[in-house]
């Protein structure tokens, strides 16, 4: 039996190290099941095959995204808390005002992305830093790749499997992790909620490893941890997360292997940014509805304890 009394006496930053610890442990066994996979690939197909084999490349990313952030997310919400389901926020079903108003707000954003994307796409080093940026373009270039191969399968099941591991699996091994466990975590250390979220969203948006696309990919980061903030319920920012990935997979999708999927990311958007000006619009909009409601459902909290 673990005495979890030493876990619960724990400040914010021995939290945070726990976590990170967790998160190493579950990279290092996620490393170990696929090079076991791997060995099961390489019978079928062959070592020089394996980087291009599609299925492989699937079970790795599911054997990845579960080790590293799903696993960590419950077992440091076991361990931390009496209650890990509540903990997590994942305990009560979401209302239907409130998905709707998410879902609502996730493609209203997404102007605002497309444009801020473009921007980023602009952005270059000077001389000196140019070893950083060939870096980061390898990165880039790398994660293309992969995602790519994944576009290429254009069969009904290739096309389900990548909606439910891009989309639905990222979307609640993230939002746990992020969200329900991290944003949690960097709030009790830094005493501010807004503060949280931003650390949070920065550095989910830096573990993606794609500098040219970071900015947009914060910008909705934080946007997930406001969801969470004003709900009180991580299942809002994993179906609002789902939904924005698989907006994005499947206009992917429909345009790859076209002319227009290089730029499909702020496809037009430059010449139309007046769309971004209604995007937000509409997104204050419905932020000053999330807001409210959210102080309601704390009064109402309050009054009843």
């Amino acid at each position: 039996m673990i005495n979890k009394e030493i876990f619960y006496r724990m400040g914010g930053w021995s939290q945070l190290l726990f976590l990170s610890l967790l998160t190493i442990l579950g990279l290092m066994i996620g490393i170990v099941l696929i090079s076991i996979t791997s060995l099961a690939f390489a019978q079928e197909d062959g070592i020089a095959a394996l980087s291009q084999s599609i299925s492989f490349l699937k079970t790795a990313q599911v054997v990845q995204t579960v080790s590293i952030f799903i696993i960590p997310a419950f077992i440091f919400a076991y361990l931390f808390k009496n209650d890990p389901m509540s903990f997590l926020r994942i305990n009560i079903a979401p209302g239907y005002k409130f998905v709707l108003l998410a879902l609502t707000l996730i493609v209203a954003v997404q102007p605002i992305l497309q444009l801020t994307s473009y921007y980023n796409q602009q952005i270059s080093f000077p001389e000196s830093l140019s070893t950083i940026e060939n870096w980061m373009r390898e990165k880039e270039d790398a994660v293309k790749k992969i995602i790519e191969m994944f576009l290429a399968d254009k069969s009904i099941s290739g096309i389900l499997t990548n909606l439910f591991i891009i989309a639905v699996l990222a979307g609640i091994a993230e939002e746990l992790f992020f969200r329900g466990c991290l944003q949690q975590i960097i709030k009790k250390i830094v005493s501010n909620k807004h503060i949280a979220i931003w650390i949070t969203a920065i550095i989910f948006s830096t573990i993606h490893f794609q500098f040219y696309g970071f900015f947009p990919r914060m910008i909705a980061g934080a946007l997930l941890g406001y969801l969470f903030l004003w709900t009180g319920n991580l299942w809002i920012p994993i179906i609002a997360h789902t939904i924005h990935n698989a907006i994005n997979l499947i206009l992917s999708q429909i345009y790859f292997g076209t002319p227009q999927y290089d730029n499909m990311e702020y496809m037009g958007i430059e010449d139309h940014k007046w769309l971004a000006l209604v995007s937000v619009i509409v997104c204050c909009t419905i932020i000053y509805i999330f807001v409210n409601r959210g102080r309601q459902i704390q009064n109402t909290n309050t009054s009843l304890s």
